[in-house]
């Protein structure tokens, strides 16, 4: 079953990247995503559930994923997004994974417990690798970006690091 799953999952990787969509634009915190186009929002997303195939069946190990994520969160810093605003997406990715599996019956009434639990925990964990080595690699740019005495004003390490949530009441002081 976690075969199927996974296979399904790499044949239909933009059907879950459509659900991922759906999911950032009701979401009002996401305002960088929210200000491309879904086909934009489409490319950055398809590959992670392209790598996650790759995760249940096997293929990739702890380090690949590792590399793949810190790539994003590399990327992701030079493309302006605020490191709350990636993670946050990431969750998304992982909650259209669930939907998916959720909405389309891929696991079914036979499938034993322990089954479905093994699969749910191999999800997570790409996740949670992902998560972490995302902002690994978020923060790794900046330090690199701040080493390298790159433009760094306060407006802008507030885009990298802030959003609606921090800073709501409180002029900062130079």
């Amino acid at each position: 079953m976690v075969n199927n799953l996974s296979e399904t999952l790499a044949v239909n990787c933009d059907t879950l990247a459509h659900i991922w969509i759906k999911k950032v634009r009701k979401a009002e915190n996401l305002k960088t995503y929210n200000a491309l186009s879904d086909d934009a929002l489409l490319k950055i997303n398809s590959k992670v559930y392209r790598t996650l195939s790759l995760w249940l069946q096997n293929e990739n190990d702890k380090n690949s994923i590792g590399a793949f994520f810190v790539n994003i969160g590399k990327e992701r810093r030079k493309q302006g997004f605020a490191v709350s605003e990636v993670s946050y997406a990431l969750f998304l990715s992982q909650r259209a994974v669930q939907e998916y599996i959720i909405n389309e019956n891929l696991i079914d009434s036979s499938m034993a417990l322990y089954t479905i639990m093994g699969l749910s925990s191999q999800v997570s964990d790409f996740f949670y690798l992902g998560s972490y080595y995302m902002v690994k690699g978020y923060l790794e740019d900046t330090y690199l970006a701040l080493q390298k005495n790159e433009d760094m004003s306060d407006e802008k390490l507030r885009t990298y690091f802030s959003d609606d949530f921090f800073f709501k009441d409180v002029d900062r002081v130079h």
